[in-house]
């Protein structure tokens, strides 16, 4: 810390430097000693005004930095209630800059405390409507849901509208609970749809209608869409309070129901119709290569032409079964039970 000798220590430096020019030019001007006594004298009352007003000045920078504070405490305390904290109390001792210092930190830990609460309660508010309109629940249930978790309104960080840890936590635990219960029926699909793709590439399937097409695809109901851009937003960048509208917005936008036991159903049911199928193929194509594999032997046919043609006809696709029946004399036997190409009876 430092004192006045300090500083008239740090001050001596200019002081001396400035002294010798002033006395030089007097010696030069030839100034009695009474003239520059009273010269000296004029000089210092000059430097002690300075001094006055610059120490005024720091008085100001003390009130200022003291409002400063208090601000800041006032900011800290109300952050400290809207988070279910106690009081901040900085540590005694401390000097106004680092009080000063000290709050700001805290309250910007505090803030950053605020706009996460804020981001998580509206991220799991946006998954649970989300999750409510794809498992096709009423308007109304939907409604009486949300209506426990109405949207923030506005995005000042004093204003009272911040999150609880209680009011997140239960969030949580609806969405959790949502989730559990669609999770095994997502499971079941994602299986039902993978024995599907590969048995439609094993037997070279094509979808007869749009709901096959989109169970053909990539995507999977348990991949969510990003639909935050297209529900309504207030002017403080909330959701719209009318909880109808964002239940609107979310039906319009959000495509890709969730599965429910009927479809499962139904999607079973077509896996097996395909493993008929395909264990058709495979047992029609296998008889008919050992068909053609003996008669050729017969008839003397060479193994290099043999196995050139065979290897051609790898596969159980309908193609390959209808190149092996024109090849095979009993192929009429067979064309009578199989069905038409890509589709399943």
């Amino acid at each position: 810390m430092d004192s006045g000798d300090a500083i008239c220590s740090q001050l001596s430096a200019g002081l001396y430097k400035n002294a010798d020019e002033l006395a030089t030019l007097w010696n030069y001007v030839g100034f009695e000693e009474v003239e520059r006594v009273k010269r000296t004298q004029t000089l210092n009352a000059l430097l002690e005004k300075v001094f006055a007003e610059f120490i005024q000045a720091e008085n100001a920078t003390v009130l200022e930095l003291n409002t400063q504070i208090e601000a800041c405490r006032r900011q800290t305390a109300e952050a400290c209630q809207s988070l279910g904290l106690p009081p901040y109390l900085p540590e005694r001792g401390l000097t106004i800059c680092q009080l000063k210092k000290d709050l700001e930190q805290k309250l910007k830990e505090l803030e950053a405390e605020q706009a996460q609460r804020k981001a998580d309660y509206r991220r799991l508010r946006k998954e649970l409507l989300q999750i409510s309109v794809r498992m096709g629940l009423e308007d109304e249930f939907i409604k009486k849901k949300m209506n426990e978790f109405p949207p923030i309104t506005s995005t000042l960080p004093s204003d009272g509208s911040v999150p609880t840890l209680k009011e997140l936590t239960r969030l949580r635990s609806v969405l959790e609970e949502d989730q559990s219960s669609i999770e095994p029926l997502v499971s079941k699909f994602r299986s039902l749809q993978a024995d599907i793709l590969r048995l439609s590439a094993d037997i070279d399937y094509q979808a007869q209608n749009e709901k096959e097409q989109s169970v053909m695809t990539d995507a999977s109901p348990g991949e969510e869409e990003d639909c935050q851009n297209q529900i309504p937003a207030d002017a403080n960048g909330d959701h719209s309070a009318d909880i109808d509208s964002e239940i609107r917005a979310m039906r319009a936008n959000c495509s890709g129901a969730l599965p429910t036991e009927a479809d499962l159903e139904e999607l079973a049911n077509w896996r097996l119709r395909m493993v008929k199928e395909k264990a058709r193929l495979v047992g029609s194509c296998d008889e008919l290569r050992a068909y053609l594999r003996s008669m050729w032997t017969r008839l003397g046919r060479s193994q290099e032409d043999q196995e050139a043609f065979i290897a051609k006809c790898s596969g159980y696709k309908p193609t390959v079964l209808s190149l092996l029946e024109v090849r095979s004399p009993t192929g009429l036997i067979h064309k009578g039970s199989v069905c038409e190409h890509g589709k399943l009876g």
